[in-house]
């Protein structure tokens, strides 16, 4: 019965453009792999080395074929305890190389960090076990991420660790792609438990799914606690500490998150609205509409969490939005440890859905005129520092610095006093050739140094012109006719009133607006 409660499928891991790449923790010597046994773990690693592990990770174990008969699985196990897995894939019936991923939550997380890991299974021949690193946090309801599709026997379990404090007024929430064909069955109590699903004859009351997002909630209220349908009586709360939960398809399942009734109404946030004062920080207030409400004044930075305390207990549940936040539209969210820097510095009035796990920012305050970008040349002939002596003037789009020295070789960007905005991208720059930089592109080099260099650089579309008095050539003589050049050095024989340009009269250079 138990190994029937545990052939779950696998997890897949989030979106493969936010991982790192894959580190290998073990590999077999030979194609056929090692044959999974619950007695002897493939791997184990000790606390110490279980500790790289971080939340929002996903393990892995390639299984390369099984035997037959049986329910062949792998599985991950905490370093203190024989049984149950904290998670666990059935690998059956697949087509091999089959690659089972592990989630890493929270909650998995802190056992291997105290106890260390074992990875182990039963009827499989594994030839490999790794690691995709995440994102390092995540929301600390979380109790599976991934992208998984499922179906009929195609399932994702949530352990019964989970619900060892299960109590009236928790929520099961499962986040599931609204855009697929979705059918969800879920089964408190493992697959012998309440079965409940999302088409209609099966939805009772404590249940509720909203299509158009693509959330599902079950909340557990007091009825569940002995809860008769069918000709069965289910005492779910027991069972769920029992045998925990599966979910099966046809469905394309994004995340679970299991929400205790006392952290609900928690919303916090810290910014420079407040002086950045953890220890006192503004609390949401929850309105008629079901929303999570805060109005900050003159803020422009902040952090929101469901947690709150010293920093590190803040940061376990704070999260940011995804995408760009426009006044007055809504977000979505994820965990994240970022600050949310807001458009503009207003007073700002935020919503929360907790149903959605999104955000809105709103403000009646106009949007100020934007400020003039300050520009520095920063290299390595400076520190990389922003003197006043290498700052840009700046007209219009046109930045300009005139009478640098640089070397060959010397490495250099252009970039504001904060870091906040850099340019570069361009090597072996030649004297009076336009380059394109980019934003946050690589450090910059000339071919070849000079003194009494001129740096133009305009902004709208990132090229940067560096021209050098004695490589334009001119007639000798102060009292000699002048000679225009416009700021990429090029020469012009009829400068326009109003224009800027490079006059060299003999020996002398000099900018000048006419």
């Amino acid at each position: 019965m138990l190994k029937q409660l545990l052939t779950f499928a696998a997890a897949a891991a989030i979106s493969v453009c936010a991982y790192a790449e894959t580190e290998v923790l073990w590999a077999a010597e030979d194609g056929e792999g090692v044959l999974a046994t619950w007695d002897t773990p493939i791997l184990s690693l000790d606390a110490d080395a279980a500790a790289a592990i971080l939340p929002g990770d996903v393990l892995t174990m390639t299984v390369s074929g099984v035997t037959e008969g049986g329910w062949p699985q792998v599985a991950i196990f905490d370093g203190a305890t024989g049984w149950p897995p904290m998670s666990n894939v059935g690998v059956g019936g697949q087509q091999y190389p089959y690659v089972a991923k592990f989630p890493v939550t929270n909650d998995i997380a802190e056992a291997i960090h105290a106890a260390g890991i074992n990875f182990k299974g039963d009827g499989a021949y594994v030839t490999e076990v790794a690691r995709i690193p995440g994102p390092g946090s995540l929301d600390p309801n979380t109790v599976w991420f991934g992208d998984e599709t499922l179906a009929w026997g195609v399932a994702i379990g949530i352990p019964a660790t989970v619900f060892e404090n299960v109590a009236v007024g928790d929520k099961l929430q499962i986040n599931y792609n609204p855009d697929v064909e979705h059918t969800l069955q879920v089964f408190l109590g493992g697959w012998g438990g309440l079965c409940l699903a999302t088409y209609e004859a099966w939805m009772h009351d404590f249940m509720t799914n909203d299509e158009e997002a693509g959330v599902l909630t079950i909340e557990l209220t007091e009825a569940l606690e002995s809860y008769e349908y069918g000709d069965n009586t289910y005492e779910v709360f027991n069972i769920l500490k029992e045998n925990g939960v599966v979910i099966q398809g046809p469905c394309n399942v994004k995340a679970v998150l299991y929400i205790p009734a006392a952290e609900e109404t928690n919303y916090y946030a810290v910014g420079d609205f407040q002086g950045w004062n953890i220890e006192d920080p503004a609390m949401f207030e929850l309105n008629e509409d079901g929303l999570y409400a805060l109005t900050v004044a003159d803020a422009k930075q902040l952090k929101v969490s469901t947690l709150c305390g010293d920093w590190d207990t803040f940061n376990a549940g704070a999260f940011t939005p995804v995408a760009e936040i426009v006044n007055g539209e809504w977000v979505g969210t994820a965990a994240s440890t970022s600050d949310i820097v807001l458009p503009y510095k207003a007073t700002w009035t935020i919503l929360i859905n907790p149903e959605k796990n999104d955000m809105m920012f709103s403000t009646d305050d106009p949007a100020p005129e934007p400020e003039p970008v300050v520009l520095y040349l920063r290299g390595s002939f400076n520190d990389w520092n922003a003197p006043e002596d290498y700052k840009f003037e700046m007209e219009g789009d046109i930045y300009t610095l005139t009478g640098v020295t640089v070397n060959a070789g010397d490495e250099f960007k252009i970039a504001e006093e904060s870091w906040a905005v850099n340019y570069g991208g361009a090597s072996d720059i030649e004297f009076n050739t336009a380059v394109t930089l980019e934003i946050n592109g690589s450090n910059c080099t000339l071919k070849e140094g000079g003194e009494n260099l001129t740096f133009t650089f305009n902004i709208t579309d990132k090229s940067l012109t560096v021209t050098s008095a004695t490589a334009i050539e001119g007639i000798e003589g102060d009292n000699a006719q002048a000679v225009y050049y416009n700021l990429q050095g090029v020469q012009v024989t009829n400068p326009m009133q109003g224009g800027i340009y490079i006059v060299k009269r003999g020996a002398k250079v000099s900018k000048v607006a006419l």
